[in-house]
């Protein structure tokens, strides 16, 4: 058993690395608020979005995300820990659109529900799944 001195020593010691920021980094604060998205990927290439169309996403106070797609809403209770983005309970409107907006659709439902990596970069947003990523800007 260490003695009193070298006890309180090892104790100093812990106390000094954990105070000069040598421990473990604390997980980022998640996203929250409303961004606009600026570029999509789909297999390490260019996505373009479907014209006249604006993708949305919000992350609500209460813990949930709402993506608008250019016509349909996909929402649900999100959890970004451990640097991933886990959408539980996702659920999405069924209206009717045109082709190029529907696959907007689909491909949004893909990466959101694939649990993305997330990163956020100043007022940037970084959603990667190892098919598919989204940039999206802090509105």
């Amino acid at each position: 058993m260490p003695r009193p001195a070298a006890m309180t020593r090892l104790l100093l010691l812990a106390f000094l690395l954990t105070a000069c920021g040598h421990a473990p980094a604390s997980e980022p604060p998640p996203p929250r608020g409303a961004f606009t998205a600026t570029a999509a990927t789909s297999q390490g290439e260019p996505r373009p979005f479907a014209p006249g169309t604006e993708v949305r996403a919000t992350f609500t106070d209460d813990g949930r995300l709402v993506v608008h797609g250019g016509c349909n809403t996909l929402s649900g209770q999100v959890d970004a820990g451990g640097g991933e983005l886990t959408l539980t309970e996702p659920s999405t409107t069924e209206m009717a659109c045109d082709d190029p907006r529907t696959e907007q659709d689909r491909f949004l439902t893909a990466l959101l529900t694939a649990t993305p990596t997330w990163r956020l970069d100043g007022d940037t947003l970084h959603l990667t799944t190892q098919d598919a990523g989204l940039t999206l800007t802090r509105d």
